[in-house]
């Protein structure tokens, strides 16, 4: 069951997944010790050093966690922000493309950039201009 879940960091990004992947396995009826356990057991970073900053999270029911996670880690940003961030998104010369293009899919996947849109974007984020042209050509 616990394979189901994802780490969560205390990224405010991916909270709103994580909390629907934990209430998905929650389902499967697991009492509260052992939904309490996994959850700790994929608290990492800022979360779990939240977690073990609070000295009465291991008396908290799981709803309570959640809402408690919840106030602290869900700070979504706003759509427009989002939009920025994914257009501003570049490929560096350091990262390799599938980590650049790994990160720009996720980023549009929050914004709800449709395909066509996400071609044209992640070709964009591309600075050397004869690889941006190849891959405009390839696109077509």
């Amino acid at each position: 069951m616990k394979e189901l879940i994802g780490e969560f960091d205390g990224n405010a990004r991916n909270y709103d997944a994580w909390e629907k992947q934990i209430k998905l396995v929650r389902k499967c009826s697991l009492d509260d010790l052992k939904m309490k356990t996994i959850i700790c057991n994929k608290l990492r970073g800022k979360s779990l050093k939240w977690y073990y900053s609070r000295t009465d999270c291991i008396e908290l029911s799981v709803e309570d966690l959640l809402k408690e996670l919840r106030k602290i880690f869900d700070l979504r940003l706003n759509k427009l922000q989002l939009r920025r961030e994914f257009g501003e998104r570049k490929w560096k010369s350091f990262e390799t493309f599938i980590d650049y293009l790994y990160d720009k899919i996720t980023m549009g996947n929050l914004v709800s950039i449709s395909e066509d849109e996400l071609s044209n974007y992640l070709v964009d984020g591309i600075s050397d201009s004869s690889l941006q042209s190849q891959a405009r050509i390839q696109s077509e």
